[in-house]
């Protein structure tokens, strides 16, 4: 490891500033500079389906329809769920707001 260092010196610079970096990461994201780590996934996740299945991340009104009715679904189910074991009357399958 420590040859690693010697042949790139870049190694050991970028190496010293992300232990710097890493050290403030908690306080920035206390502080609200850092968005939270739930968009930081989504945000990942839009990545990879840009890059997989290419186009544009800016939603024509097709694929904003198919991706608002893919969200619904599932909230839509597990609302179904609760419902029918708490004993009151089901919801409809499929809520659309």
């Amino acid at each position: 490891m420590g040859g690693l260092y010697r042949e790139f010196g870049g190694f050991l610079l970028a190496n010293q500033i992300l232990h710097v970096v890493f050290i403030f990461l908690p306080i920035l994201w206390l502080l609200g500079v850092l968005p939270p780590l739930t968009a930081l996934f989504l945000w990942i996740g839009e990545q990879g389906l840009v890059i997989l299945f290419g186009g544009s991340p800016m939603a024509s009104d097709i694929r904003y329809t198919w991706v608002a009715s893919c969200e619904k679904v599932p909230h839509a189910l597990s609302r179904c769920h609760t419902k029918r074991r708490t004993g009151a009357r089901a919801a409809p399958a499929l809520l659309l707001v």
